[in-house]
């Protein structure tokens, strides 16, 4: 995931309001979503589908009580899709 580069991200986030997925952000991060933390969501989607790919996998799922919670937002967005 920090290996996907902020325009790739920018751009899975344009796609989707492209789409019509509206956002309702707001400023603060610890009580609020952000666009920030949603362009993050999206190198996290882009990483999950890179590994999926290499690994032939089907399905894939993403761990937040292994200690990723600590180090990113919840993958929402794709979780409530």
């Amino acid at each position: 995931m920090r290996t996907v580069g902020d325009a790739e991200a920018e751009a899975v986030y344009q796609w989707l309001a492209g789409k019509g997925l509206k956002f309702d952000f707001g400023k603060d991060p610890a009580t609020e979503l952000t666009k920030d933390q949603t362009i993050e969501q999206c190198k996290m989607y882009i990483a999950a589908v890179r590994i999926a790919k290499d690994f032939g996998c089907d399905a894939i799922g993403i761990q937040y009580q292994q200690g990723l919670k600590d180090m990113t937002p919840a993958s929402d967005l794709a979780e409530d899709c």
